[in-house]
């Protein structure tokens, strides 16, 4: 899809009543809030957040760190929805698992989801984040107030942009004997194996249409990597990157031929990622700011 055309779609998100935006930048598994320094500064005009948050921690523990973050910046405070999320690799998983986690909490339909997860149908270290998804989804139902800091994170958030986001796995997870990833991986595992599972209904993801989120996937066509020789980034095939479906407030667009680093370790790719964002970011919102 051309971008003209994505951004045509989002301006139907309803932005009014606005306060001043916040950026809140996730890195991915190894990485920091560092990963994002040639992007940050030219995210001019507004506040940038970019927390280095553990990265070792599986699906749920990192979304909660997220949650956490929202609670300590006093993000959970505001009075509408204004925080705009970019969010990178495995960092793109986990706000999108915050998002389902957190609709199914406001709609009282996660007990439901959990009993759908059936952790006895997979296999390897996928187990392991599986059950801890269920006990954590369990603790949340067991603790109301600590479940109404997720929904209250969720409806903070104006938009989502994802960038490389590692969605279904990614090449060579099978390559860590060792656990060097920690949870983060076998979450990686988890996701390749459920597929779709913790992304469908897209309109949950988007909380009908009132978050926008923008999945901007990418690599060349051709690169030799652990993911083989056609269209990957050198870490994350394209089928890893993306969905393959759109639904009211998502939509995703092949947006560049890099490497999965390489808008961290240019300064020149950096602030190209940057200005795009921002451009996204004004469009979608009709021009408020």
């Amino acid at each position: 899809m051309a971008i003209g055309t994505l951004l045509a779609l989002f301006l139907s998100v309803n932005t009014e009543g606005l306060s001043e935006r916040v950026w809140v930048l996730l890195h991915g598994v190894g990485g920091s809030g560092r990963d994002w320094r040639y992007v940050a500064p030219e995210l001019a005009g507004q506040t940038v957040l970019r927390p280095s948050l553990p990265n070792r921690a599986g699906l749920f523990a990192w979304a909660e760190n997220v949650v956490e973050f929202f609670e300590k910046s006093g993000l959970l405070e505001r009075a509408d929805r204004s925080v705009l999320v970019g969010a990178h690799s495995f960092g793109g998983a986990v706000v999108l698992f915050l998002l389902r986690t957190a609709y199914e909490l406001e709609h009282h339909r996660l007990a439901h989801l959990d009993a759908q997860l059936d952790c006895a149908r997979l296999h390897g270290r996928a187990v392991k984040a599986c059950q801890e998804i269920k006990a954590g989804w369990q603790a949340l139902l067991g603790d109301p107030m600590r479940a109404q800091k997720w929904v209250r994170a969720a409806q903070k958030i104006e938009q989502v942009f994802l960038y490389h986001a590692a969605l279904r796995g990614a090449c060579g997870a099978d390559l860590d004997l060792w656990g060097l990833g920690g949870d983060a991986i076998a979450s990686l595992h988890l996701l390749a194996q459920l597929s779709d599972f913790f992304y469908l209904p897209l309109e949950h993801l988007s909380w009908g249409g009132q978050i926008a989120l923008t999945n901007l996937y990418g690599g060349r066509r051709y690169m030799i990597s652990l993911c083989g020789l056609s269209g990957n980034d050198s870490i994350l095939s394209y089928d890893q990157q993306r969905l393959s479906l759109e639904a009211l407030g998502y939509r995703e667009v092949f947006f560049d031929q890099r490497s999965h680093f390489d808008f961290a370790l240019s300064p020149t790719v950096g602030r190209q990622l940057a200005q795009a964002l921002s451009r996204l970011a004004q469009t979608l919102s009709g021009g408020v700011r």
